[in-house]
């Protein structure tokens, strides 16, 4: 190999959801891409874990592996500054807090890094909260005004509005406590499997409380990337409902992983 030849890495990404351990493995050469695989085990069971995703590497046969990992804790936030920080009492004994802009530092449990660690009996080199994840989505969109974007996964869905001034709001939600706690509160009847009417009811209701808080501003535009669970209709379903442009955007979510993990690295 000349000595002007790019270097190689192999980034694991592991995500652990609905009792399902998912692997993607992507081997950079340089910035192309060289290798990928992915495999999906569905098991809680520990050891099966541990070898499966030991058995997934040693099968590419690549001699440095970087772990990368997603997390999905509802503790997980944005802050604008360290003040702000220190306002909300977030502690680096507790989260893991990384400055990811000038003025847009993200906070997530440590907890649930060394859970994830012990369950996949790896050490992780890089951690990838959802609103990491989203964060780093809607750096590629133009922001004119008010905008809420929106990360739905299997579990969970995350929220940043922003406008171009900075980060106004973040959360992180449950869907499956989320829709049970509005429905026994509004009296509402939803089946669990309308996947595009529990989103509704959820991005609603998130809506309603960035506008009950007292520095709101209307939202202009909705940003919705989809792991592919969503139909196409839900864009104009939030339209007609809601009056706000609804872009529903297709998304690799382990693409997305790889390309945030190798510019850390």
């Amino acid at each position: 190999m000349g000595i002007f030849s790019p270097s190689i890495k192999t980034i694991c990404n592991v995500i652990f959801e609905n009792n399902t351990s998912k692997f993607f493995i992507k081997v950079f050469s340089g910035k192309n891409v060289k290798k990928e695989q992915e495999e999906n085990l569905v098991t809680d069971n520990q050891e099966e874990i541990v070898e499966a995703l030991k058995n997934f590497v040693n099968s590419n046969r690549e001699k440095k592996v970087y772990y990368n990992v997603m997390l999905r804790n509802l503790s997980q936030g944005i802050a604008n500054s360290k003040a702000e920080l220190i306002k909300k009492e977030i502690l680096e004994d507790e989260f893991f807090i990384q400055k990811l802009d000038k003025n847009c530092f993200l906070y997530s449990k440590k907890e649930e890094i060394s859970a994830l660690e012990e369950k996949f009996g790896v050490k992780f080199n890089t951690f990838m909260p959802t609103l990491k994840i989203l964060y780093n989505l809607l750096k590629s969109q133009e922001i004119d005004s008010n905008s809420l974007f929106i990360l739905k996964t299997d579990e969970e869905m995350s929220f940043i509005i922003a406008n171009k001034k900075g980060i106004l709001y973040s959360s992180v939600v449950s869907i499956t406590d989320e829709i049970l706690a509005i429905s026994l509160r509004d009296n509402l009847s939803i089946e669990i499997d309308d996947i595009d009417e529990v989103f509704f009811v959820i991005l609603k209701n998130e809506i309603l409380k960035y506008y009950a808080s007292d520095d709101s501003n209307f939202i202009d535009n909705i940003y919705i990337f989809n792991n592919g669970s969503l139909n196409n209709e839900i864009s104009y379903i939030i339209y007609t409902r809601l009056l706000i442009m609804t872009n529903l955007i297709p998304l690799k979510i382990f693409d997305v992983m790889s390309d945030i993990a190798l510019k850390e690295l």
